[in-house]
């Protein structure tokens, strides 16, 4: 999951002595000068947040016998607009179910599961 935030700044300096002064001053306030230079910038930002999801396939285990998934993920709480980190192994072979959700700027445990597979419930 990728986004991109802006942001402008925009900046007036006298042209004759180039002080910055308030863009709604019609003259500079050092020395009287109503020549301006008006100067904009753009900050762009980007995040790029990427997550995977690798499997194991064996003969005699149906789709596959091991899957691994972690990365960033987005989440439906209000709380947490910038994602979750997630980690999931299903491991049919050993009977294994781990699960573990951090939050993203925190890296605060929200949720571990750690059990047999045959015991997880969904």
């Amino acid at each position: 999951m990728n986004y991109t935030s802006c942001i402008m700044e925009q900046h007036v300096y006298c042209q004759k002595c180039g002080k910055k002064y308030d863009y709604i001053t019609t003259s500079c306030v050092h020395c009287g000068s109503t020549s301006r230079h008006i100067t904009m910038s753009l900050l762009e930002t980007i995040k790029i947040r990427d997550n995977f999801r690798l499997r194991k396939k064996v003969l005699g285990f149906k789709k596959f016998a091991v899957e691994v998934m972690g990365g960033w993920f987005p989440s439906k709480d209000p709380e947490l607009r910038d994602g979750v980190l997630q980690t999931r192994v299903i491991d049919k072979e050993n009977n294994k179910y781990i699960h573990i959700v951090r939050d993203y700027l925190s890296g605060k445990e929200l949720h571990k599961e750690d059990e047999k597979l045959t015991d997880h419930t969904i």
